[in-house]
């Protein structure tokens, strides 16, 4: 055999640029004693060791890429990182390795993600692939979000989460463990970790070789590390994954000769390395970024619509050909060359391939797909191979040949006849051939495995490699395999991107205008800063702080990115936005992937002012667009002209600002009391301790007695006498010491200075006044705001009736009338791909928001971006991805043919197959504004998605008692130990879960208001067909799979996980992984959520379906807001002073927490302990008084109030300040 060449690339990261990040002197030691290790003739042998110490995040994802990219078929290479490294719950749970340049604030932007990473080891080419990672929680890399809080005995495997394929990977610890490092010897030479301590010595030493044979298979390390870590520390597994690994690999010789020594490790460098200030813009082989940028999006999208379809029967000998004979491209049974012949009857297909630009594939079995109502084949029997391989015309001296090239796939549209999309994309992504090159045994076993297991069907004829058929079995009348192979082509339909592939040919040839828009803000050598338009906040809808942030953002910069999570008002956000720019005379355009969301803000704005917004689109809405035309035409008159609705709009402005430094300085006296508080009780305190008289003279010689004290401290000429004297006359039978005249001076200030706090509190107005205040002045704010609205939309119809009616008229192409319109009328709506029913033109709208960017793929956003002078960004990268259908595989063509870097690329997050809209222009932007107010979801519904997904960021302020709700547990499971069945061409069902949910949605009906809505929703779409046809008709009822919720709500949602132990192992930890499922399915819920599953059987899962069902049992404990232990016993003496009732401490109510609660048994009275702000003291005591309003319950005779820290202190009597 071939001697394979060995290369190794070992990164290691000591120091890290901000300092939260420990340095790790251990990583130093680990990459130079491994690298010693592999160089050793006589060990490792490696022809090439490639080190790189302490670099940036864009320095280790391009050597990475160039490392791996650059290997060939007769390699073994070896990839190791040494460093810290975590999963991130802001990410979807994925895991990262930091970067010597990583920051906490942009994480993602900074850190290398394992996703980046596992994608290049599987495109690489070498015959042998081996990761080791030496990091905190690195069995993380190849897993999906499945990290458990429980006890390692207690968390039952989910079977195959691992989703490197190809690659053998050994990790240092498990994906919810640490890894541990060395120490510093005494001269500043670092240890090295205890994993690749053990993992250098074993190699050294040649003790892993467990069989004696000389050699050290990866296995053998493996073991031999993993025993000596566990056997040192109990708290670190090492992990392996060889999933699609099908060769013994061997990595070492076994050393047989005298102990060897090794080189002394170099002293570890203290030095944090500088931070890089923007994206290399490298790797792009020295053109124009955007040409390269534009270029690749373009093949993309071609691409991505060339995927194999299900063909016809009577299509044979057009769309494709039967292969028969001897079985040689998924088997890989090629020869030397690689290439095979062309099979009779293909030549035509070979033309088309090259004539008409089509793609050619090969396939095998055939199946074949019999309809139920027709049990018979015929010309419209559909017909799709099972597995695929791309097949390339290559012309050689001796004719036209053959060249199987890239990976065996699934088809994914033959998946699709039988799974959700969700599980097709599942199986088609993970997916990974069984088979030796050449074993047509292997290749039958593991067909007939996925056809009954997975698709429910069988081999018609018996599948036989060796002898294929040379045609297709149409007789038989029954679905399944036919021992054929097809040969066929794919056209690229482009139909539905042909627009937008026009408009990324229009910019490339436009390059020179793109820093004059916000699609500039993508890469760094085109950003640029706008000179922003004098301009006034519009909000007819009711907005916060965050809200209002994001609008002055992006009224005036270039690009602004938003993140909104459920339930937050993205929608008011973008309905206030839109009223801004509209009102102050700017254009702009609302732009999202799906219709939904484009209708909800064209119908929320034009429910304010109708016209406000024209939707429009495709041909099915150019109707609604001429008749919101047609109705600005006939606007009539304004009731005040436009300087009236302004000047109305800044007087109400200057009101709410007016309340607001009311808050402001409200909330800042109750803070410099609190603070005065503690300081004048500890001086009371050390009054105490050092014998002062219980009382102090008239409060009107208090500041004479200070600046007495104070004087005396220090006196010499008599001081004795004098500081005798003075503490004589307050009362102190006895001392002199400058002490304790420091200590009267520093009481008589406190007390002062307490009592000055004191009198401006009770001077200003009372929390009732404040709020009536304030909700007077947000109705006018929000009156004024729709008034001006008006005007201006009403004043733009009347001033454009010309160019309306001109536009009205208008026949074919009209992008010249659009341009006269837009002066006049400034809102519009539309989604992505109708972007071209505006002329492609630089910087067209003054602004364009993309809404739901999260699943807007990239390129599906650059044509609108275009026509931005600024833009909003906004989404959530936790609810939904973009659908794409193209693979890592095709993708990694794309790139190799137009010459761009993976790791560029992923600098800029905006990879075509792995990132969206939003990843990428959140990293061009530097920062997302979050919206933080969550006004949705009850509390302990929210309370799982807040802590798992958001990091706890959300602020709760859900009115329960406004919800259309019942006497019922917010979170709740009905536990059925079902099982789960997938009938043959279905999906996955559970008819247990089925019963269920029609008795739980029954007992819903009858419990709640009528005007309640339910929804059923579930992962498969089987069981959604299932509950659908059960309840059919009622109207109240909405069932849908998880995709068809996004965007939508309900009072009270079903979840039914269809999840059973009798499922493959595989399907299972597919639900386990879609962190984006459960988050969109958990929030859909307003009141009440209902999840119907095997109760013990996720419970052992951990994961998002263990916290739900810990949820479900006992609901999560809400932190009481704010509260210190130390002002506990304070309020507890100041309720039970009133003595009037009884009084409890950290009270659960609805879902928040009430520091106290005074039961009189005929009323009670809530608490809400408010401590000072450390900052935005406006909105801390807004947002105090919201949470203290939830509290309230005038159904159970409770109300709330709200006690300041400070009143804790006070010597008035509790009923002078508490009712």
């Amino acid at each position: 055999m071939t001697r394979l060449t060995k290369r190794a690339l070992l990164i290691g990261t000591e120091n890290y640029a901000e300092q939260r990040f420990g340095s790790l002197p251990c990583t130093r030691a680990d990459t130079e004693l491994f690298a010693q290790v592999l160089r050793h003739p006589s060990i490792g042998a490696f022809d090439l060791v490639e080190v790189l110490q302490d670099a940036d995040a864009n320095t280790v994802r391009a050597t990475i890429a160039d490392f791996l990219a650059d290997s060939r078929h007769d390699e073994q290479v070896v990839l190791y990182l040494s460093g810290h490294g975590t999963s991130s719950a802001a990410a979807d749970g994925r895991f990262f390795f930091l970067a010597a340049d990583t920051t906490a604030e942009r994480f993602e932007d900074t850190a290398v993600s394992a996703d980046f990473v596992n994608e290049r080891l599987e495109q690489c080419a070498a015959a042998q692939k081996i990761a080791v990672l030496d990091c905190c929680q690195s069995g993380g890399f190849t897993r999906g979000f499945a990290t458990s809080k429980k006890p390692r005995k207690e968390v039952v495997d989910a079977g195959p989460l691992l989703r490197s394929r190809g690659v053998y990977v050994l990790s240092s610890s498990s994906a919810d463990e640490a890894s541990f490092g060395g120490g510093v010897d005494q001269d500043g030479s670092p240890a090295p970790s205890l994993f690749t301590g053990e993992l250098v010595r074993a190699l050294l030493t040649g003790v892993a070789d467990r069989d004696g044979d000389g050699r050290i298979g990866v296995d053998e390390l493996f073991q031999h590390v993993s025993e000596r870590v566990r056997r040192q520390q109990a708290g670190q597994t090492p992990e392996k994954s060889s999933l699609g690994v099908n060769d013994e690999i061997i990595v070492a010789k076994a050393w047989r000769g005298s102990a060897l020594r090794l080189d002394p490790v170099t002293p570890a460098s203290r030095q944090p390395p500088a931070l890089p200030t923007a994206v290399a813009e490298g790797t792009v082989s020295g053109r124009d970024p955007w040409q390269v940028l534009l270029e690749y999006y373009q093949a993309c999208l071609r691409s991505d619509e060339a995927r194999p379809e299900l063909m016809f029967a009577g299509q044979a000998g057009d769309a494709f050909v039967c292969v028969g004979g001897h079985e040689r491209v998924l088997s890989g049974d090629l020869g030397p060359s690689g290439q095979c012949e062309v099979p009779p009857g293909a030549e035509h297909l070979v033309d088309l391939v090259v004539e008409e630009d089509a793609e050619l594939w090969y396939g095998y079995p055939a199946v074949a797909f019999l309809s139920d109502g027709n049990r018979k084949a015929n010309r419209n029997t559909r017909i799709a191979p099972m597995f695929v391989r791309r097949v390339a015309v290559v012309r050689t001296p001796g004719g036209v040949v053959l060249e199987p090239f890239g990976p065996v796939e699934p088809h994914r549209a033959f998946a699709s006849t039988f799974l959700s999309e969700e599980e097709a994309a599942e199986f088609v992504d993970t997916y990974t051939p069984s088979w030796h090159a050449g074993s047509h045994s292997q290749l039958v076993k593991d067909v007939n495995h996925h056809l009954r297991e997975l698709f429910g069907m069988r081999d018609v004829q018996r599948l036989d490699p060796s002898a294929m058929a040379a045609d297709l079995d149409l007789s038989t009348p029954v679905s399944g395999a036919r021992n054929t192979a097809l040969l066929f082509t794919t056209t690229r339909e482009v139909k539905a991107t042909e627009g937008l592939l026009k408009d990324l040919a229009y910019i490339d040839g436009k390059r020179g205008s793109i820093a004059e828009t916000a699609l500039g803000a993508l890469l760094p050598h085109t950003r640029r800063d706008v000179r922003a338009r004098e301009w006034q906040p519009v909000t007819p809808l009711q907005a916060n702080e965050a809200q209002h942030r994001v609008i002055a953002a992006a009224m005036t910069t270039v690009l602004t990115v938003a993140t909104g999570p459920p339930g937050t008002g993205k929608s008011q956000l973008v309905g206030n936005l839109v009223a801004t720019a509209v009102a102050n005379g700017q254009t702009v355009l609302v732009a999202s992937t799906n219709n939904q969301a484009v209708d909800e803000v064209a119908d929320r704005c034009n429910r304010i002012v109708p016209g406000s917004v024209v939707r429009t689109g495709s041909k099915g809405k150019r109707q609604v667009e001429a008749d919101t035309l047609a109705v600005l035409m006939g606007s009539p008159p304004p009731a005040v002209n436009s300087t009236t609705a302004q000047v109305r709009a800044r007087l109400a402005i200057e009101l709410r600002a007016a309340v607001t430094a009311e808050f402001e300085a409200k909330a800042g006296v109750e803070s410099e009391l609190l603070e005065s508080s503690g300081t004048r009780s500890r001086a009371r305190s050390r009054w105490k301790q050092a014998g002062g008289p219980d009382q102090l003279p008239d409060e009107r010689e208090w500041a004479a007695w200070e600046a007495r004290s104070r004087k005396v401290v220090t006196a010499w000429f008599f001081g004795r006498r004098r500081r005798r004297a003075l503490l004589r006359g307050l009362g102190w039978l006895e001392g002199d010491a400058p002490q304790t005249c420091a200590l009267v001076a520093d009481r008589f200030e406190a007390e002062r200075a307490w009592r000055t706090l004191h009198l401006r509190a009770e001077s200003l107005p009372t929390d009732a006044e404040l709020d009536t205040r304030a909700a007077d002045a947000d109705r006018q704010v929000r009156d004024a705001a729709a008034e001006r609205l008006r005007v201006a939309v009403a004043e733009g119809g009347r001033s454009g009736i010309r160019a309306l009616n001109e536009l009205l008229q208008a026949d074919g192409r009209d992008w010249n009338e659009v341009r006269r319109v837009l002066p006049h009328v400034r809102g519009w709506a539309v989604t992505s791909l109708s972007a071209r029913r505006f002329p492609t033109a630089a910087a067209l709208f003054d602004l364009v928001i993309i809404d739901e960017a999260s699943q807007c793929l990239v390129p599906h956003s650059l044509p609108l971006l275009f026509r931005a002078r600024r833009a909003l960004i906004i989404g959530d990268p936790m609810q939904l991805p973009p659908v794409r259908k193209l693979g890592h595989e095709d993708e990694r063509r794309v790139r190799s043919r137009i010459g761009v870097s993976a790791a560029w690329l992923e600098g800029l997050r905006a990879t075509y197959h792995r990132h969206s809209t939003f990843h990428a222009f959140e990293a061009a932007a530097g920062r997302s504004f979050l919206l933080d107010e969550h006004f949705r979801c009850h509390p302990e519904i929210i309370a799982l998605p807040n802590q798992r997904f958001y990091g706890g960021e959300l602020t709760v302020l859900t009115d329960v008692h406004a919800q259309r709700g019942a006497a019922f547990p917010a979170v709740s499971w009905a536990d059925v130990p079902g099982a789960a069945v997938r009938p043959p061409g279905g999906s996955w069902r559970n008819d247990a879960e089925v019963d269920e949910v029609v008795q739980r949605v029954d007992q819903l009906i009858g419990l709640l208001p009528a005007d309640a809505t339910i929804g059923v929703v579930t992962p498969f779409a089987g069981q959604k067909d299932l509950l659908a046809r059960k309840f059919a008709g009622v109207e109240r009822v909405r069932v849908g799979t998880v995709h068809t919720f996004q965007g939508g709500e309900c009072d009270a949602i079903v979840f039914s996980l269809v999840v059973s132990a009798t499922m493959p192992r595989s399907t299972v930890g597919w639900v386990q992984r879609q962190t984006y499922l459960w988050n969109v399915a958990i929030t859909r819920a307003r009141a009440h959520l209902v999840v119907v599953g095997d109760r013990d059987l996720w419970a052992s899962l951990g994961g998002v379906g263990a916290a739900l069902v810990a949820a479900a049992e006992a609901p999560p404990e809400p932190t009481p807001d704010g509260s210190a232990d130390d002002l506990l016993p304070r309020l507890y003496e100041a309720l039970s002073a009133l003595g009037t009732g009884a009084v409890s401490l950290n009270t659960h109510l609805d879902g928040y927490v009430a520091d106290g609660v005074l039961d009189t048994g005929a009323r009670k009275l809530a608490v809400r302990l408010d401590l000072a702000a450390d900052d935005e003291r406006a909105r801390h005591l807004r947002l105090a008084l919201a949470k203290t309003k939830l509290l309230a319950s005038p159904a159970e005779n409770r109300s709330a109030t709200r006690v300041p820290a400070w009143r804790l202190y006070d010597d008035a009597p509790v009923n002078t300040w508490l009712h």
